[in-house]
């Protein structure tokens, strides 16, 4: 149980800190972007 909520809790402050820097929106377009264009490029 310990283990599951120090995950969320880590996940949710790694989720704030890539808010905050900003880096995180290129990185996530990229990356849906890939999987959108992937079959149509097929």
């Amino acid at each position: 149980m310990p283990i599951i909520i120090g995950s969320i809790l880590f996940g949710a402050f790694a989720i704030t800190a890539a808010l905050v820097e900003g880096d995180w929106q290129p990185e996530t377009t990229r990356l849906i972007g890939k999987k959108r264009k992937s079959p149509r490029d097929q």
